[in-house]
């Protein structure tokens, strides 16, 4: 099986969205605290790229996110 890359990175877009706006917080706001541009978060949402390791664990420790597979989090997401 093929992992097709352009799915990964909207689907971690979506989900570091989706976070964020759980918590309330702007682009703004998690970029200063992940420490990269706004430009950077805008780029991740949207699944034009992925963060590095150590930005997606950064991400990952703000947002109170951890890493539930496609079906767990659309179960959790209410998408079930």
């Amino acid at each position: 099986m093929e992992l097709d890359m352009d799915y990964v990175k909207m689907e971690l877009g979506e989900r570091i969205r989706v976070a964020r706006l759980i918590k309330k917080m702007s682009k703004e706001d998690l970029a200063k605290a992940v420490g990269v541009s706004v430009k950077s978060i805008c780029r991740y949402e949207s699944g034009i790229s992925a963060p590095n390791a150590d930005i997606l664990f950064a991400i990952m420790y703000i947002l109170d996110m951890n890493m539930l597979s496609k079906e767990e989090y659309d179960a959790e997401m209410g998408d079930k």
